[in-house]
Formats: C-alpha cells, structure tokens, sequence
C-alpha cells in the first residue's frame, strides 16, 4: 500500500502472503532508514482434505512485534470435520487473546444446520463462562446449498466488495441478538422480487427489528439489460434506495459496463437526492488469462470450472461437463472412496470452452466415487453415486 505525500507515492504497508494465499507477514515502512518494519506475522496450521485435495486451516495464530521480540496477539482454533459429501469443512472455532503469559478465550463461533435453517452463531467469554453473543440466520438452506450458491456467484460476479453486486453473494437471512433469556430478531435480509425473465433478484431490501415489528430501511434495485443479440439477460445498474414520506427514495446508483466476453470492466457510482446525481467513483477490472476470437464471447468461462455430473444419482452412464477459460492441460480421473484409480478419462491438452465426458459405470458395484479435474493450478472434485 501507499499513501500520497507530496510531489510522490510513499510505501505505508506491505502485506506478505503464503503459498496457500493467506495472510504471512505485514510490515510498515520506515520513512527515515526507508526500510520495512514489522508489524505482525501469522502462523498456519492445516487440516488435509483427502477427497478434494487441498488444505483446511486448523489454527491461525497472530504475533505483534513490540520494538524487540515478537509476542503472542491472538490465536484460532478451527473445528474440522469430515463430510462424506463435501469433505472437510470448519464448522466452528475459538478466539483466544495472549494475557498475562497465558491464552485466553475470547469467542467462540459455530455453523450448523437445525429446523431446515443453518446458523452462524457466536459466543462471548464473560465471567469465567461461554454466553451466547449473536448470530445469523439462513432459513430454507444447507450448508451444503450455502456453499454451492457462492462458488456460483463468485464465478459470475468476482470479488466485488465496493459494487452494489456483492449483495446478491448471500441468500435471504436475519440477524439475531440474546438478550439474556432467548433471541431477538436485529436486522434482516430478504429478496423483494425477482425479474420477471432473467429470474435473477430484483429487489433487495434491508430492514430493522423495532417493537416486534420488522421496519423497512435500505432496499438496492437492480436494472437488467439484454445482450448476446437479445437471448440472454445481465444486470447493468442498480440504485440503492432509502424510505421517505413519500415512498422509496435513490441516493446512489452504479452503472456497469461489460466487454465482449460479458466480462464486468467498469462500475461507475453517483451519489445525490432528488434525482440529481454526480459521479463520486469509478473501478475498473482488468481480466488476463482469459481465451479470445470465440464466435458466442458470452460463453467464455472466467476460469477452469467443473460443472455438476448429471444425472447424479446415475445408473451406469452419467455425463460429465467441464469448461476452459484458456487452453491449458487438463486431466479428469474417477476414483473410489478409498482413493483407488478406477478410469481416465481424459490427460491431454485441451482448448477453451465447454467439453463433455460420458461416464459407462456397467462393471462397477453401487457407491460413491470421486471425479477429479486437475489442471496445472487447479485441483476440484465431485462425488457421484453410483445406484444399480
């Protein structure tokens, strides 16, 4: 990072990351020796998910440096578990903080399903004892949908934290706070509408708890136009809204433009009232590593993706779909529980777009089995079950 000190740039901050894309090390910088200082170092330990091949962080522990050493800050310590579907997953943790030569507990958080819902719930150490905090609500979801609903919107929208797009990240949920003897509800999210054709959110809205009632609050709007001559739909602005006297009322809106590929290049903000709006902010995206010159750029895939096998359940024969953003090498293998190599498929290179693998299951027993897809930089695997 750096910050503007007249007539330059100056360095403020530099952030090391590991191999696993965690955070390593942050520095600060020395404007007089012009040299990094440290700031705190992280240290990780993992879990290993032998059904989709990648790593699970157990413990994260951070370490401040006081002028001469390094000293304990804070450490968490995640819960793992093992999911015959999905693999090894956190379902909870504990924050403890360096006091006194000693660690101690700080919160405690959990995720899990119950009533058809799934919770995000936190705890606070007070008084020698765990005392539920807060938590957020998922109602009609799994964990299993919860996961799968990101990956796909993340591999449509990206990580666009500023844009009005991130809200579309999460499903419906509400917030509640223990009031000492049972929940009461805080704020809640919902979806409001759905575009008639694109099927996508329309209207997101955002309200309080008050009294036993819920208050609308905030709402964001989504404009949607057509592309790709006309045969498919995409969002190109939304206004975020706030409730006056006389009914709902915008105070900003982002416009979004896209290049051939359908690829989000620019976001444009404006903030005003009473319909006059100036530009405030501008992000633009720059995307590398992506294929070009395909006659339907739409269909271009932003990264290596393994779809859903489907059927699945099958009986003997299932079809399995994978996309390249970009030529590359590709490997897809099926493997038993147990990890055994049961087929290849395909080990060859491979040009961008959409590819499909036909799997002929006749001369093997019921159960489950693991398709993988491996690219140079890419591990992912999916379960399928077999049903004679």
């Amino acid at each position: 990072d750096y910050d503007w000190s007249h007539p330059e740039w100056a360095p403020s901050l530099r952030t090391s990351y590991n191999e696993a894309g965690l955070i390593s090390a942050i520095d600060g910088w020395d404007p007089i020796s012009k040299a990094p200082t440290p700031i705190a170092d992280f240290y990780y330990e993992y879990a290993y998910d032998f059904s989709n091949l990648r790593q699970v962080v157990s413990l994260e522990i951070e370490r401040e440096w006081d002028g001469v050493a390094w000293q304990n800050a804070s450490r968490t310590v995640y819960d793992v578990e093992s999911d015959p579907s999905f693999g090894m997953r956190v379902v909870g943790g504990q924050t403890d903080r360096w006091a006194g030569g000693d660690w101690s507990p700080v919160e405690q958080f959990s995720f899990y399903e119950m009533s058809g819902s799934v919770f995000q719930e936190y705890r606070a150490w007070e008084a020698g004892l765990w005392m539920n905090k807060d938590r957020i609500v998922f109602p009609d979801q799994t964990i299993a949908s919860l996961e799968n609903r990101l990956v796909t919107l993340h591999s449509r929208y990206g990580e666009y934290v500023d844009l009005y797009l991130a809200t579309l990240l999460l499903p419906p949920n509400y917030s509640q706070e223990w009031t000492g003897s049972e929940w009461e509800n805080t704020s809640r999210y919902q979806i409001e509408s759905y575009h008639f054709v694109a099927g996508e959110p329309a209207v997101i809205q955002f309200d309080t708890w008050d009294q036993g009632n819920w208050v609308d609050e905030l709402r964001v709007e989504f404009h949607f136009g057509q592309f790709n001559n006309n045969s498919a739909w995409r969002i190109d602005g939304a206004n975020l809204q706030i409730l006056e006297h006389n009914g709902w009322t915008p105070i900003s809106a982002e416009s979004y433009e896209y290049d051939g590929r359908n690829l989000l290049v620019q976001s444009v903000r404006r903030d005003g009232l009473f319909g006059i709006f100036v530009n405030t902010a501008r992000i633009s995206f720059n995307w590398i590593g992506l294929s070009v010159g395909r006659e339907d750029p739409g269909s271009v895939p932003v990264t290596h993706v393994l779809r859903p096998a489907y059927p699945n359940p099958f009986n003997t024969t299932t079809t399995i779909t994978y996309e390249l953003a970009a030529t590359d090498d590709v490997r897809i293998e099926l493997r038993d529980m147990l990890g055994r190599l049961v087929e290849v498929y395909v080990d060859e290179r491979q040009v961008a777009g959409s590819h499909d693998v036909v799997v002929e299951a006749r001369d093997l027993p019921s159960g489950i089995y693991a398709v993988r897809m491996l690219t140079p930089h890419r591990v992912q695997t999916q379960l399928l079950t077999l049903v004679k």
